[in-house]
Parts: C-alpha cells; structure tokens; sequence
C-alpha cells in the first residue's frame, strides 16, 4: 500500500509542477510548486517501501522526470481532442 501511495505521489508532484509552470501566475505559482515539492518529499518517505530509502528515492526520482516529460504531450493530445 505504501508503494502504491509513493508512486501516486510522485505523479501528482509531476502533474503539479506542469500546472504551476505551464498555467499559474504569481504568488499561486509559488504555493503550486511548494506543494508539488511536498508531494515529491512525502512520495519520498513513503517510498522506503519500495525496497529501501536510495532504491526508492532513486525509483521515484525516475517515475517523477518520466511523468515531467509526458505532462505536456498529454496536455496537447487533451487541448488537440477538445479543439474538433
């Protein structure tokens, strides 16, 4: 279950600093990346599920910058469906 939780975590983070770089302006950027940080730092403590606290820091670190990069190729699938 914790792994579980730790690899949500780590999406949400991702989703989060997409959305604070791509959509949020001002003071609520700011609030958006600190609670994308604390996603990532709780994914972290909750990751030692994962087989240790390197094995699941490392594991995290990689689903979070995989998911980073798949953030805006879905945004623009998502905008390119909603525009027909």
């Amino acid at each position: 279950m914790a792994a579980a939780i730790s690899v949500v975590l780590a999406l949400s983070a991702a989703v989060a600093s997409h959305v604070c770089v791509r959509n949020v302006q001002g003071r609520a950027r700011q609030a958006t990346f600190v609670v994308a940080m604390g996603c990532l730092g709780l994914s972290f403590y909750f990751g030692r599920a994962l087989g240790g606290l390197w094995t699941g820091v490392y594991t995290l670190l990689s689903i979070y910058f995989l998911a980073c990069m798949m953030t805006p190729w879905l945004a623009l699938a998502w905008e390119r469906y909603h525009a027909r």
